[in-house]
């Protein structure tokens, strides 16, 4: 499930020249547009269909029966148009005008389109690690937790 909200977030951080089809309303707005622009949001978001697909049968097997249905629902739902004015606002809420223009500015280098090539695949492989760390110390944890669940259980009255 983490994975198809990560999958979906990189998808939405990828767009047109304008807000939801029209042009932004303030230099701010404009700057956070021109580096969703830079990011490739719009065209990221045509592929979140498949990621949300993907991760919903992952997490949930029985669904696999179920991809079309899923993908088509996605396509419908999950897309640019919806999702603009409130990444404008996320983008805007989150970052002043001038850290909007400076990131874009790094984005738009070589470095920075490796980054938004790589960090993906950077983060998945990331995930994977703490993933496999967690996993080999899960025993100890199941100990942890059943030693505190017996001293939080009330002690036994003895007739």
């Amino acid at each position: 499930m983490l994975r198809i909200f990560a999958a979906l977030l990189l998808t939405l951080m990828f767009s047109t020249t304008s807000t939801f089809g029209q042009t932004a309303q303030t230099s701010h707005d404009q700057a956070a547009v021109d580096l969703l622009n830079t990011m490739g949001t719009e065209k990221m978001m045509k592929s979140a269909a498949n990621a949300v697909a993907m991760g919903l049968i992952s997490v949930n097997p029985p669904l696999a029966a179920f991809r079309d249905i899923i993908v088509d629902w996605a396509n419908k739902h999950i897309t640019w148009q919806a999702a603009a004015p409130e990444l404008t606002k996320l983008y805007t809420q989150t970052f002043t005008e001038i850290e909007l223009r400076d990131i874009n500015a790094f984005y738009r280098t070589p470095s920075g389109q490796k980054v938004l090539t790589k960090l993906p695949e950077v983060m998945h492989q990331g995930a994977a690690i703490g993933a496999r760390l967690a996993m080999a110390h899960t025993a100890e944890l199941e100990q942890m937790i059943l030693e505190k669940s017996k001293q939080m259980q009330p002690p036994s009255k003895t007739p």
